[in-house]
């Protein structure tokens, strides 16, 4: 590959890897870029007050006066900021989202995307927490679709089991079939 070909390619890579980005433009700008979710959880007062972006899949949510607790199992981001294997998670956090009080749309084990201010971590041993987990408070937020569920916009390049891309279900079921046959 020639040189001004390979330089073409890693503009059009950046350019895409940016404008497929779920969260703000303005809001990325003001995260902690490159803070691993383990350091994040072990040194929490070094980043109160801090935006940081994080993702995972949702454990459990719930209502309640200062608007929904999200419990969430977390996954590293992708380029594109969708959360990955789900077996790679280094722990929990919990999101406040003080902009929602759609408890349906927060269902369990769906993608989720955080960017969020770091309040503090919880304490372990709580209800939402069996190991000391950090506490985000919402900024911007997006909920994507789990694995097998048609009809929602959006695209991951994951292994042949992670994969949007493959579906192999019978449109009868909402959530498709695996490659064995039983539900999802």
């Amino acid at each position: 590959m020639s040189d001004m070909k390979r330089i073409l390619f890693v503009v059009i890579s950046s350019l895409l890897a940016v404008s497929c980005s779920v969260i703000s433009k303005e809001v990325r700008k003001e995260a902690q870029q490159g803070v691993p979710f383990r350091d994040l959880v072990e040194n929490t007062s070094h980043y109160i007050g801090k935006t940081v972006l994080l993702g995972g899949y949702i454990l459990t949510a719930r209502g309640g006066a200062g608007g929904v607790l999200i419990e969430v199992s977390q996954a590293p981001l992708s380029t594109w900021e969708i959360p990955g294997d789900r077996a790679r998670t280094e722990g929990r956090f919990v999101v406040i989202d003080k902009h929602s009080e759609d408890l349906a749309k927060f269902r369990e084990g769906l993608a989720i995307t955080v960017a969020g201010r770091v309040l503090g971590r919880m304490t372990a041993g709580t209800e939402n927490c069996p190991n000391p987990c950090l506490e985000v408070e919402s900024r911007e937020l997006h909920v994507r679709w789990g694995q097998g569920v048609r009809g929602s916009g959006f695209v991951d390049l994951g292994n042949d089991f992670n994969s949007p891309w493959y579906f192999d279900g019978d449109s009868r079921y909402p959530y498709g079939r695996s490659r064995h046959g039983e539900l999802e």
